[in-house]
């Protein structure tokens, strides 16, 4: 507990408050969403849909929570605040890059495009990863949600950059081939 007396406009006034030491929270179950998340996408949503366009939609919709979560962070930042202007920043790029994947159709410039929005994601998150196991969280949102938003930003750039790697998209196209024994050079002999 503590106290310190002022005079404000020639009043005599006392500022009470005192210190507490909060508990810091535990990083497994941030852990646990982000594997969740990363495995949902990466192996079951797939399953049904698009990889591109499931790659592309997680990068999208987690970055405009990203964005948000960045903006809340910077609102309650005081002039001079280590804050860097970065953590708006890379989710806003990662939100177009991910604009880009669902709503362009060449499927390299998708793949470049979801791979680099998962790495501007990723980036974020692990620019943030302190939030995960502080007591004190620098934001004018709940605390869980943050650390939530951060957890989901993981685990959707892991699967999203999972995904379109698996789906071949970065790969060359191989001109198709003749049925077997139609127009097929001889072998010489």
């Amino acid at each position: 507990e503590w106290e310190v007396p002022l005079t404000v406009d020639g009043a005599d006034v006392v500022v009470h408050g005192s210190y507490r030491r909060l508990a810091s929270p535990s990083p497994w179950p941030w852990a646990a969403l982000a594997l969740v998340v990363a495995a949902a996408l990466a192996v079951g949503v797939v399953r049904f849909l698009p990889p591109l366009g499931v790659a592309g939609a997680a990068v999208l919709l987690v970055g405009i929570a990203a964005v948000a979560v960045g903006v809340a962070q910077r609102g309650v930042s005081p002039p001079g605040a280590p804050t860097t202007v970065l953590v708006v920043v890379l989710p806003v790029l990662a939100v177009v890059a991910g604009v880009i994947v669902v709503m362009q159709r060449g499927r390299v410039l998708r793949a470049v495009a979801g791979l680099a929005g998962s790495a501007l994601l990723g980036g974020w998150a692990l620019t943030r990863l302190d939030v995960l196991t502080h007591a004190v969280v620098p934001t004018s949102l709940s605390p869980g949600v943050d650390r939530a938003v951060t957890a989901l930003a993981i685990g959707a750039a892991v699967a999203a950059a999972a995904v379109i790697v698996r789906s071949g998209a970065l790969a060359p196209e191989l001109p198709e081939l003749p049925p077997d024994g139609e127009d097929q050079p001889s072998p010489p002999g």
